[in-house]
């Protein structure tokens, strides 16, 4: 990736997508339910998010599992 479109400052992303996800979880662990993701698939996310910051830190591609 040459270029991104990303915001590298934290303030400037807004927070409505978070917040709503974050009343999800807090509701999900009310009402004792199955929350809408999975925490492997919640893991499969953070992988790609170490890895981009991995090739950007070594500047290489990083191939994951």
């Amino acid at each position: 990736v040459k270029s991104s479109g990303g915001a590298t400052d934290p303030a400037a992303i807004p927070r409505h997508n978070h917040t709503r996800n974050f009343k999800a979880f807090i509701d999900t662990l009310d009402s004792g339910g199955d929350f809408c993701i999975s925490a492997t698939e919640a893991r499969k996310a953070v992988e790609v998010v170490l890895a981009i910051y991995k090739s950007a830190k070594e500047h290489k591609v990083v191939k994951l599992n």
